[in-house]
């Protein structure tokens, strides 16, 4: 890989690092040295971390309304009340998000409380729910069978909550479209992202939606999608890693492309040393993060922050 991120754990207030005396600079040259620690998105397309974060997804400042569906098949019928369903979610996704964006974000889930029924067996839509076309289809039917009921003008991204009882749809992925050909399509607007649930619901409850989220913005998982230790890169710390740890959130340098940290918040460092006090990476103000480089020619950085 040319280029990468190494996210480092301190857990010291105080970080050092050695080399030629670092002298003063300008203001411009200031803004210059932060523009190379905004490592650039190493790949085109809607999922990808890096600056500036993808246009034309999911807003991750100010305002983020989610438009909630619930379907139901003829072979796994619902038997418990929508209620019940959004109430895995609600309120422990808009309250994560309220704390880990230091309410620059407001997470708001509006829910259309009615089982709708779509026209195939769960298993038809399980087997290819991972493939664009048809996961975008099922999101559709969705759409098209809540339109005449539900205004979408203001929706960023349309959830479909499926009867968690259906075994056939394994887990929920995200759809994302930057072409308005291919966009979910309402009475009102297109809308570029979608959400399903599914079977995993059961396990991973709530906070599934908030890595499902994290998708919406651009951002990829933190996962290795190989080997016996998936979580050998950034353990349970970060929920694009997973959301089964003690106290999952994002890393410092996914806040800083999601807008909830500022330029003024973080140190670009080139050389030399310095001696910086970090605010822990949960609390509202102060210096968020640290970033050194090790190799300025394929833009390798350390990244250090304090939880």
């Amino acid at each position: 890989m040319n280029k990468q991120l190494i996210f480092s754990l301190i857990i010291s207030f105080l970080i050092t690092s050695c080399g030629n005396k670092k002298t003063d600079s300008s203001n411009k040259s200031e803004r210059n040295e932060k523009e190379i620690c905004k490592l650039p998105r190493v790949v085109e397309g809607p999922i990808a971390l890096g600056f500036p974060k993808i246009e034309g997804l999911a807003p991750s400042v100010g305002k983020l309304n989610v438009t909630v569906l619930f379907v139901d098949f003829e072979d796994v019928p619902a038997t418990e009340s929508t209620d019940s369903i959004f109430s895995i979610i609600n309120p422990i996704v808009p309250n994560f998000y309220k704390e880990i964006s230091y309410e620059r974000l407001e997470y708001n889930l509006n829910p259309h409380f009615e089982w709708l029924r779509l026209s195939k067996p769960s298993a038809h839509y399980g087997a290819t729910i991972r493939e664009f076309e048809p996961h975008r289809n099922f999101l559709q039917e969705a759409i098209d069978l809540a339109d005449q009921n539900v205004d979408f003008s203001h929706t960023d991204v349309v959830l479909v909550m499926s009867n968690p009882k259906a075994e056939s749809i394994p887990f929920g992925p995200v759809f994302k479209s930057l072409d308005s050909e291919y966009q979910l399509k309402t009475a009102e607007k297109s809308i570029s992202v979608g959400i399903t649930s599914g079977y995993d619901l059961n396990y991973w409850g709530g906070l599934w939606l908030a890595h499902e989220t994290g998708h919406t913005f651009g951002l990829p998982d933190l996962y290795d999608f190989e080997g016996e230790n998936q979580l050998k890169s950034v353990g349970t710390f970060g929920i694009m890693g997973t959301q089964a740890g003690n106290a999952p959130g994002y890393f410092a340098f996914e806040r800083w492309v999601l807008g909830w940290i500022d330029d003024n918040q973080v140190i670009c460092h080139k050389s030399g040393v310095t001696t910086s006090e970090l605010s822990a990476i949960e609390k509202i103000g102060g210096i968020k993060a640290i970033i050194t480089s090790i190799d300025s020619v394929n833009l390798q950085h350390n990244v250090y922050q304090l939880r």
